[in-house]
């Protein structure tokens, strides 16, 4: 379950397809352990967003495996947290994804990616203050996460903000250097700087 963590937050297809692996390897372990079947729903979820696997086939997927990590625990924050994330991207429901969000913060108030999801949604409506506040709370908790820190630079991107993208940008390659989405975000605030 941890190695699936790890792999999920790295955020890209390949990734992805690592933290699938280690999800089914810790179900096959513990059926019952419902944080691996949301692993594995969130997982899914970015297989279909980086066009490692069809949307089409994925989304059904992530359902079913979100579906019984809620029916096995449905106090678990993570859980909302996936189910949201299956409701924005997968299944255009922001009204419904932020009231699961609103759940998981509730059942885990300081849930960073339940700040983070809100965040996303907020900038999607183009509210670039309150997505600001929400991926600052979400870093604040989690400042290591690539899942947080990467969405953290492009809504400083979507803002405007080219210096904090920078300055964010620069924090993720202290993490890692070879990390290319931080890599090609650093280039095109640089190139925004450069033309204003």
């Amino acid at each position: 379950y941890q190695r699936g963590q790890y792999f999920l937050n790295r955020q890209s297809g390949i990734d992805a397809e690592k933290a699938v692996e280690y999800f089914r390897k810790a179900i096959s372990i513990d059926s019952a352990y419902a944080p691996a079947h949301s692993g594995l729903a969130s997982a899914l979820c970015l297989k279909g967003w980086f066009n490692v696997a069809s949307v089409r086939e994925m989304h059904p997927k992530a359902r079913c495996a979100i579906n019984r990590a809620l029916q096995l625990d449905e106090h678990l924050a993570e859980a909302h947290v996936a189910l949201a994330y299956i409701k924005m991207n997968y299944e255009w429901d922001g009204d419904g994804a932020y009231l699961d969000l609103l759940r998981a913060l509730d059942l885990d108030p300081g849930n960073a990616l339940a700040y983070r999801c809100i965040a996303g949604l907020m900038a999607v409506r183009a509210n670039f203050p309150d997505a600001i506040a929400h991926i600052e709370k979400a870093y604040e908790r989690d400042p290591t996460s690539f899942s947080i820190s990467i969405p953290r630079a492009w809504i400083y991107y979507l803002a405007g903000q080219y210096e904090d993208v920078v300055n964010a940008c620069n924090e993720i390659l202290e993490l890692d250097p070879n990390l290319i989405r931080a890599r090609s975000l650093l280039g095109l605030a640089h190139e925004q700087l450069d033309n204003g």
